[in-house]
């Protein structure tokens, strides 16, 4: 177990995360902090995007890509579309373990990741002295975008992806550390000019690859290496650790809490909480069972905020949508907190949203008054104080 940090410390750790006038974030390509001052850091983004590699658009693209990749996906899984028939329901009744990739890969919604940057220490020699020196810094103060990819329609694709090619043998001209190309230049032989090193540079952050060559490359190492994917194990890392200390081999987990985690987490963007999407939620209304209020507990892959406004279409009656299946329909003369919802939890795969929901029902009340719509899922319960 680490040692207690000393209680100072922690109270200035504390005093930074409330300050809102600083913003800290990692240094770009340095194990280091920058706090700097909220106003000069905004001002340094709408530089940044100042840049023609921007374009500034009237409506988020990402709500037509989702529906055009999971169109794309229903026919990598499924083939042509069949007049007359779902081919998400076909490949539910066909495959079930094909049915839930899709439900773990495919977006109903979907929306352009935040914009946050981190700053180029390494472009500088020495942090400012002199006012004149901070106000000239602050002044030319570059910084690398970051755009988080985990709010876009492909994103659970591409986690998947990763996961099946990162088990793949390393091509013969990567490198994968500053070490290897230390390694190799100390073991190449200087005496004749044959060989020249390169520095390149990266121009745009977004290289627009060849899909058709990528494609044929990744089915190309696929079937060329499929030993190296039977090894893959499916061990947790608990389990992993027992099975290692069976042969005398100590594995050690990195820790999930730092102290650049809780000071850099105000300076990357949190979704509002109607934007998340795969979590399982709470709802009180103001009616009672035996003196307790009546919760409602639901899950969902969507919005938030998409859900909480079907339920209140239902609730009112006011709109007929997909929202009538909602229990709220038979609680009309009641008045459901949908301003207050409360996430209880996340999980992006369906199976693992579906546990949970259940284990809430058990741990958070008790059942009450249940009203079943065509969905077993949608139910009323009573939260005992």
């Amino acid at each position: 177990m680490s040692p207690k940090p000393p209680k100072d410390l922690t109270d200035s750790l504390k005093s930074l995360t409330r300050d809102n006038t600083r913003v800290i974030v990692p240094a770009d390509k340095a194990k280091a902090l920058v706090v700097i001052n909220k106003t000069d850091y905004t001002a340094a983004l709408l530089r940044s995007l100042q840049s023609p590699v921007y374009e500034e658009v009237t409506s988020d693209p990402a709500e037509v890509f989702s529906g055009r990749f999971n169109e794309h996906l229903l026919t990598a899984l499924t083939g042509p579309a069949v007049r007359g028939r779902r081919r998400d329901k076909m490949l539910k009744e066909n495959d079930a373990d094909g049915y839930q990739l899709y439900r773990r890969l495919s977006k109903t919604h979907g929306r352009c990741g935040p914009f946050y940057g981190l700053v180029k220490t390494h472009k500088y020699t020495a942090p400012p002295t002199t006012e004149e020196e901070r106000l000239h810094w602050i002044a030319n103060l570059k910084l690398r975008p970051i755009c988080p990819a985990h709010r876009g329609a492909d994103y659970e694709l591409t986690k998947h992806l990763t996961a099946c090619l990162k088990v793949l043998p390393r091509p013969p001209h990567s490198i994968s550390s500053p070490l290897q190309v230390l390694d190799m230049l100390q073991n190449m032989d200087h005496s004749t000019n044959s060989c020249r090193l390169i520095s390149l540079d990266v121009e745009a952050m977004f290289p627009s690859i060849p899909t058709q060559e990528a494609i044929a490359l990744i089915r190309t190492l696929l079937q060329d290496n499929r030993d190296a994917l039977s090894d893959v194990t499916c061990l947790k890392p608990d389990a992993l650790k027992r099975e290692a200390s069976k042969i005398g081999i100590q594995l050690v987990s990195k820790p999930s809490l730092t102290i650049g985690s809780l000071l850099c987490s105000k300076a990357k963007h949190h979704l509002p909480k109607l934007q998340e999407s795969n979590v399982v939620y709470k709802i009180e209304c103001s009616c009672q069972v035996d003196g307790d209020p009546v919760v409602y507990i639901g899950e969902t892959d969507r919005e938030l905020g998409t859900r909480v406004r079907e339920h209140r279409e239902s609730w009112t009656g006011a709109v007929r949508s997909r929202a009538n299946a909602s229990a709220f329909s038979a609680h009309r003369d009641c008045s459901p907190a949908f301003d207050e919802v409360k996430v209880l939890n996340r999980a992006s795969h369906y199976q693992m949203r579906l546990l949970l929901e259940s284990a809430y029902i058990r741990t958070v009340g008790r059942r009450e008054a249940v009203l079943v719509y065509g969905d077993p899922q949608l139910l009323l319960y009573s939260e005992p104080e």
